[in-house]
């Protein structure tokens, strides 16, 4: 019975990022009050409103049916984005398709079998738009994220078409938005803890040490060189931080992914400090120490050697072969496993525990978005500092962990 969960957990990881959804398109149909002319001098590459969108700077036309559009995203290089595409199926003022031909910062098979329409009609005093992308995608994430990125878009067009001006970012982007998404996240997980106060303390933790898992990541970011950097709740799904340019180095990527333990390893020895000191009695000191065991857990999961978890991310960047790979995946696994076991777990259960963790990174690595340019290799000692960092995280929270049992039930 306690290996189901497990299971489930392992089929939604698969669901989101690695199930073969094949090619799909997404599609929005809306409608405009403005002029079926000016609808179209935005959408088409080379209409006379084509850069109406901060992500396009500048459109250079090669001949009738090509060209290159530099946009305004930045590469790994701190430069524009350049790309170039080709049209067909176009009937002016009436609709066209695009696809790219050249990028400067993805390889060309990341768009492989991507292309995007759009298509304007008069409708009344109006006009009627329809946008649709299509392309194979691999997991529901990705086309979940093309789903809300097009209606982003439409939002803006019809703003910027009827007042002259839009607002940049969407409801995601917004603070306000993001506490209720918080909220929402504890509201959601509440139950799973029980419909009490302890219960909502629990998930108002669990909540917190989301946040500020992630907030380690926005930190590496900024100290990496990105200008921005943001993080985002997905109720149920924890939270995600993106940072503003692509990444440069191998050792780039495993310094983002180790400093959202990283961050929280402070935390926790604080929070035990705070306890083992004396600080705090009572009612005070048992949530203490609650705290401290969530934010470890926490922390432990998010470095297991899976593909798209920190610790799977840290370990791919220092170990670029196979063979290598492999036997750090399982050290590492096996190493979470031994303080599962140390603090009271049966062993078959974290056997088969391990046998899933296993299952979903072999299932889930198999497809990754690839860079124009190899990346910059990691260094000796750059590695050293990564494997390093990532064997200080996983001692201070498996230490705390193991303290924070012994507390609550010895």
């Amino acid at each position: 019975m306690f290996a189901i969960p497990f299971i489930l957990v392992l089929f939604l990881m698969w669901l989101i990022m690695a199930a073969p959804i094949g090619v799909r398109t997404v599609r929005h149909r809306f409608r405009v009050n403005a002029p079926r002319q000016k609808i179209w001098d935005a959408l088409y590459p080379f209409g006379a409103q084509a850069t109406w969108h901060h992500s396009a700077t500048n459109i250079d036309r090669i001949d009738a049916h090509a060209g290159e559009i530099t946009t305004g995203h930045v590469g790994r290089d701190g430069e524009p984005i350049q790309r170039s595409f080709a049209l067909s199926d176009l009937v002016e003022g009436s609709g066209f398709a695009l696809r790219y031909t050249h990028d400067t910062s993805l390889a060309d098979s990341f768009w492989a079998h991507h292309h995007q329409s759009a298509h304007v009609q008069e409708f009344g005093n109006g006009t009627e738009v329809t946008l649709a992308e299509t392309d194979r995608y691999r997991g529901l994430a990705f086309i979940v994220f093309r789903f809300f990125a097009m209606r982003r878009m439409a939002r803006q067009l019809k703003q910027w078409a009827e007042t002259g001006h839009y607002k940049r970012g969407g409801l995601f982007d917004r603070v306000e938005v993001q506490f209720g998404m918080a909220i929402l996240s504890t509201l959601l997980v509440w139950p799973l803890f029980g419909l009490n106060a302890n219960g909502l303390f629990l998930a108002a933790t669990l909540t917190t040490v989301v946040a500020l898992h992630e907030l380690g990541h926005v930190a590496a970011f900024r100290i990496s060189g990105h200008k921005t950097a943001r993080m985002v709740f997905l109720p149920l799904l924890g939270g995600l931080a993106m940072g503003g340019r692509p990444y440069n180095s191998h050792f780039e990527i495993a310094f983002a992914a180790l400093m959202g333990a990283g961050f929280s390893a402070f935390l926790v020895v604080a929070l035990w400090f705070v306890y083992a000191s004396g600080l705090v009695d009572g009612v005070a000191a048992r949530a203490v120490v609650v705290a401290t065991l969530i934010c470890a857990v926490f922390n432990l999961g998010n470095i297991l050697p899976v593909w798209k978890f920190d610790g799977g991310q840290i370990l791919r960047q220092i170990f670029r072969r196979k063979l290598s790979l492999m036997i750090a995946s399982s050290v590492l696994l096996l190493a979470v496993g031994a303080y599962a076991v140390r603090i009271g777990l049966p062993a078959p259960i974290v056997f088969i525990g391990i046998v899933l963790v296993a299952s979903l990174s072999l299932i889930t690595g198999t497809h990754t978005v690839k860079p124009r340019s190899a990346l910059v290799p990691m260094t000796r000692g750059e590695g050293a500092l990564a494997l390093g960092g990532l064997l200080a995280v996983l001692t201070i929270h498996g230490v705390v962990l193991q303290r924070c049992i012994e507390t609550i039930f010895l």
